[in-house]
């Protein structure tokens, strides 16, 4: 069946003028244009605007979908696989928030209680799968889960601005120890130790208190952090907007992994012993 310009907008719930647009820009393009000048779309074309569509609830960019739509490898049927995965774990946080709002009436009306982390439960990021992996990783590792808990304490009473000016100051650090790195300085002059020093104090402004064995083990995990972390991001794409600087800074200079592991064991050695 043919469809003009006018039912298929009709059909699909769309205006004429995102059609003629999504024409003009080369993402929809009608099956044939009649001798009267009328644009007509087939089955093809109904298909194409779905994903678009599909795409455009996604939060994707027409320039995007229209790179996307253009790949040669493009496939209808993975991409609507893709979309009902994306779908469904969005129908499971909205059952989340639901319970959510649920529990926050009955506690406002006094008939049962919440604890904090019970008020943002799906307010985040984290899907659902990750939240049931975080709960069962803390459960089998009391120690971590009791890390969390008093690093969260030390640092609950921090505001905005405290934790932006720390932001700053660690990345005056980096920024710093990248250029000592580049002028080839010694892990053990003191220029570079007293990096390691800010580095010290800003973990411990953190709420960390730093001692010999933490910051040996801290040292060393360095290069599994790195790789653990993106395997980590892998699995769980939502974790990459909270990728620490720590991470961000020696995954784009990995030179820095063995300096800076070599310069904080050097500064344990003489000052934490």
């Amino acid at each position: 069946m043919d469809y003009t310009v006018n039912q298929l907008a009709t059909l699909a719930g769309v205006t004429i003028r995102a059609l003629r647009f999504y024409d003009k820009i080369g993402l929809l393009k009608p099956s044939f244009i009649a001798e009267n000048g009328y644009r007509y779309y087939q089955e093809k074309e109904l298909l194409i605007l779905q994903q678009i569509l599909f795409f455009r609830e996604l939060g994707f960019e027409l320039k995007q979908i229209k790179e996307i739509l253009g790949q040669s490898d493009f496939d209808q049927i993975k991409a609507l696989a893709s979309h009902k995965e994306v779908l469904r774990k969005n129908i499971k946080r909205m059952k989340t928030l639901l319970v959510t709002i649920d529990k926050t009436i009955n506690y406002l009306k006094g008939k049962e209680t919440m604890t904090e982390k019970e008020l943002f439960y799906g307010l985040h990021n984290y899907s659902p799968e990750f939240q049931a992996f975080h709960r069962d990783f803390m459960k089998s590792h009391p120690t971590m889960q009791k890390f969390y808990d008093d690093l969260y304490e030390r640092t609950k009473h921090l505001k905005p601005e405290n934790r932006e000016a720390f932001k700053k100051e660690e990345a005056i650090f980096w920024k710093n120890l990248t250029k000592a790195l580049d002028k080839k300085l010694s892990v053990d002059s003191q220029e570079v130790q007293k990096l390691i020093k800010q580095f010290v104090l800003l973990s411990e402004k953190q709420g960390t208190p730093v001692t010999y064995d933490l910051f040996i083990n801290m040292a060393t995990m360095l290069p599994r952090m790195i790789s653990n972390f993106q395997k980590t991001v892998e699995k769980w794409p939502e974790l990459k907007s909270k990728e620490p600087m720590i991470v961000k800074v020696l995954k784009k200079r990995p030179e820095l992994v063995p300096f800076m592991e070599e310069a904080m064991k050097a500064y344990a050695e003489k000052n934490l012993k």
